[in-house]
């Protein structure tokens, strides 16, 4: 007895271009998601007592491996102090405004919906 088993595969999913397509959804996703945490950042030095926008105007997007991260201007020496991780935090009443740590709290929250959303189209074109 003899069997045989013939597949054949079409459509988007199963060319070339699918991969394309899915690194380039990808990476609108993790964009997107880097997007919003920054204006989490952003958001939260509202908190700050005397703004200047000097330290907010150095928030930026950068594009790490296969993440991109918010990362303040690492040329202000005072990053660390109103982050409240500097060593100076603990010897001081102020412990730092947790700009970071509270943006991530909330970005975690709402990290899926975020790349779901960006995902969309990409989903789309592969299903042709």
């Amino acid at each position: 007895m003899d069997l045989s088993i013939d597949v054949r595969t079409s459509g988007p999913l199963f060319r070339f271009r699918s991969r394309l397509i899915i690194r380039a959804g990808l990476r609108e996703a993790r964009k997107a998601v880097a997007e919003r945490g920054k204006e989490l950042v952003l958001v939260e030095t509202a908190v700050f007592k005397a703004p200047t926008g000097r330290w907010a105007s150095g928030v930026h997007l950068s594009p790490f491996a296969d993440v991109t991260k918010v990362e303040p201007n690492l040329a202000l020496p005072y990053n660390r102090w109103l982050e409240g991780v500097s060593h100076r935090n603990m010897t001081t009443r102020f412990k730092g405004y947790r700009l970071f740590r509270n943006a991530h709290r909330q970005l975690k929250g709402e990290a899926q919906r975020i790349a779901t959303e960006a995902l969309r189209p990409a989903i789309r074109r592969l299903n042709g």
